[in-house]
């Protein structure tokens, strides 16, 4: 859906899609729809699931648009626990306590990184990387020097393109928590070889100056 946008094929380029280029932020921002394509595929598995279970009750369906009116009717906002207590007929007086658990990523199963060449411009200067000054092609019917190629403008290499390969592992991982400055902090990963740990601040420290407090699913 949000990638629906008519481009003729000269603005359809590599660069254009890099920051500064015609196309880059044109794709809108849309609520994904993975949500409801779940709940439409498995919501009448889950029906028969709970009639199975017992033969005796008695299960009602509704839908979001009733519930949307229910909410109305209390003033109540648009989340999910909302939605969970306005369905149906039965409101509780006294709510139980909301809980809200979120998945966290907390490895990266990437291996291998590439890190693409970078040249410098011969029209004005500047370092753009292989990707920018590319021949241009979307597909393999268009010919390599057409109009489109700025492979011509390559001046002289500043860096060559490398794959760098994660080879270990390091007891830190994204989502750590971590003791700094008595306060409990979740790093973003590490980096310079496992010799320095990111901050959400985008800060730096020592392995040495934090001390871990949850990770892999236990506390230390």
């Amino acid at each position: 859906m949000s990638n629906l946008i008519t481009v003729c094929t000269k603005c359809h380029t590599a660069a254009n899609h890099k920051r500064g280029g015609k196309l880059y932020g044109w794709q809108p921002k849309m609520k994904p729809l993975t949500g409801a394509a779940f709940m439409n595929t498995v919501r009448w598995k889950i029906v028969q699931a709970v009639k199975d279970l017992d033969s005796s009750l008695t299960v009602h369906t509704t839908y979001g648009a009733y519930t949307k009116l229910s909410r109305r009717d209390r003033s109540i906002g648009k989340t999910h626990a909302n939605d969970a207590y306005c369905m149906g007929a039965f409101q509780p007086k006294h709510r139980a306590t909301e809980q809200l658990l979120k998945k966290k990523r907390r490895n990266n199963r990437v291996l291998s990184k590439f890190y693409d060449a970078k040249y410098i411009d011969i029209r004005d200067g500047t370092k753009h990387s292989g990707s920018e000054l590319s021949c241009g092609r979307t597909n393999r019917s268009e010919p390599r020097n057409g109009e489109r190629n700025l492979r011509i403008f390559h001046g002289k290499k500043v860096s060559k393109g490398r794959i760098a390969v994660r080879k270990q592992r390091y007891p830190i991982q994204p989502g750590t928590v971590v003791l700094y400055h008595k306060r409990k902090i979740a790093v973003i990963g590490t980096h310079g070889n496992g010799t320095k740990v990111m901050l959400p601040t985008k800060k730096d420290v020592s392995p040495h100056k934090v001390a871990v407090v949850y990770h892999a699913g236990a506390f230390v």
